[in-house]
Order: structure tokens, then C-alpha cells, then sequence
């Protein structure tokens, strides 16, 4: 009787509609608890999803800035390279000496971008042969230059190949499939070789012919 008092009695609500009140209530407080819930789930979702985003353009813009700074150094590399074509007989071995290194400083650059070792130090090796090379060909007296025209003629054909190869072993870097890498490599070691022989043929000869003279 008390119950039915209270609840029927009070503001002239009787017990069937409280229940109906509170039941609504409850309904619409679980409804708005599960929409609270599901909204948070779906904001942390796209949150994810637009945190992932940002991260895979971060990326894409890092391999495309390291990729920029690659060519940019082997470019310098090409161009540094194709002096040693104007090289001769008569030119200051000093600055023969300037662009050595600074084939030498565009390698390292090349190198550490790549990561890869195995093809800087061909380039690394290319700097040191060209550059006594040049130097050797600087220093010789026109008159011995006269005298083993045919060695100083091996030696700049050697050398002039060289450069070519070199720009080709850049370009192709960027442009030909990854397969053709070691043989543009090999290439290179070997003219390597064949100009490190040729410029010791020229040494040799001229200093026989300077201990005779």
C-alpha cells in the first residue's frame, strides 16, 4: 500500500507510467552510452588510420628527399669526371690533384646515401687511377711526350674511356634495371686496370729513357 502510495500517489503519476518513465530513461541512458562508446571507437579508428597516412607520406617524402641527394651526387660525380678529359700535357698537377679529391668527396657522398660500399669503392679506386693518371700525363716534358706518343696515346684513350664509363655506370644506376649494375661495375674495374697499366708502361719507359739519357 505504501509502495502503491508513492509511486501512484506522487504528482499524480501512477506506478504503471513511473515504470514506463524509468524504463524509457534507462533505455535512452544505454542508448546514449552505446553511441558515446561506439563514436570513441570509431574516433581512435580514424585516428590510426589518419596517423598511418601521415607516417607512409612521411615515407614517401624521406625516399624521394634521399633519392634527390643521391643523384644530386652522383651528377656532381659525372661532371667532376669529364674534367680529367681536358687534362694533358702542361697542366698543374695541383689542380689534377683538387678534382681527385673532389671525385674522391663525390664518391663518399654517393656512398653513404646508397649504403652501398661494394660500388663506392670501384669509384673510389676509379679516383685514385685517374687522378695518377692525369698527373703522370701533366708532368711529362713534350719532347717525351713526342718520344712515347703511342703510350700517351693508350693512356688518354684509357682515360677518356673511363669517363665514359663512369657516366654510364651513373645513368645507368637510375635508369637501367638493377640486373645490369655488375656488369656496368666490372666494366669499369677492368678499364680500371687497363689504365693503372698503361700509365705504369709510360713510367716505366720514361724513366729507362731519362736513366740512358
Amino acid at each position: 500500500m505504501l509502495r502503491g502510495i508513492v509511486l501512484g500517489d506522487l504528482w499524480g503519476i501512477t506506478e504503471g507510467v513511473w515504470v514506463q518513465l524509468w524504463s524509457g530513461t534507462a533505455g535512452a541512458l544505454v542508448s546514449a552510452g552505446v553511441a558515446a562508446l561506439v563514436a570513441v571507437v570509431v574516433l581512435r579508428r580514424s585516428n590510426r588510420h589518419q596517423q598511418a597516412l601521415v607516417e607512409e607520406q612521411l615515407e614517401v617524402q624521406r625516399n624521394e628527399s634521399a633519392l634527390a641527394r643521391e643523384k644530386a651526387a652522383m651528377t656532381d660525380l659525372i661532371g667532376i669526371t669529364n674534367k680529367f678529359i681536358s687534362y694533358g700535357v702542361g697542366t698543374d698537377p695541383d689542380l689534377i690533384r683538387g678534382t681527385t679529391v673532389s671525385f674522391t668527396a663525390a664518391s663518399f657522398r654517393w656512398a653513404l646515401e646508397t649504403g652501398d660500399r661494394n660500388h663506392a669503392s670501384v669509384l673510389l679506386s676509379c679516383a685514385s687511377v685517374l687522378g695518377g693518371a692525369g698527373v703522370v700525363v701533366s708532368m711529362t716534358k713534350e719532347e717525351e711526350a713526342g718520344e712515347f706518343e703511342a703510350l700517351h696515346t693508350a693512356v688518354r684513350s684509357i682515360l677518356n674511356e673511363m669517363v665514359r664509363l663512369v657516366a654510364n655506370f651513373g645513368l645507368g644506376w637510375y635508369l637501367d634495371p638493377p640486373s645490369a649494375r655488375s656488369a656496368a661495375l666490372e666494366g669499369l674495374q677492368e678499364n680500371a686496370e687497363r689504365l693503372d697499366q698503361a700509365v705504369h708502361s709510360l713510367v716505366v719507359a720514361s724513366d729507362a729513357s731519362a736513366t740512358v739519357g
